[in-house]
């Protein structure tokens, strides 16, 4: 006889507590006209996983990503 708990949570291996906010890309100016391809990627320096804003809200309990920013490496 085996008990059924449900289905089992899943953890991260990494609480991604060392981010980096990394922007690449250009500006052009063409014609009187300003275009860019500039983009913002959050990296996790301890797992070099590429994150979303989202994915770093909800491994810091929904604190503001603007805080995480500015604090940087500890």
């Amino acid at each position: 006889m085996t008990a059924h708990f449900g289905p089992r949570p899943v953890f991260s291996s990494c609480l991604h507590r060392h981010i980096q906010v990394i922007h690449n890309g250009s500006r052009t100016f063409s014609e009187g006209e300003v275009s860019d391809t500039i983009q913002e990627l959050v990296l996790c320096l301890d797992c070099l996983q590429t994150l979303t804003e989202a994915e770093v809200r909800d491994t810091w309990s929904g604190q503001s990503t603007k805080n995480l920013y500015s604090r940087g490496r500890s």
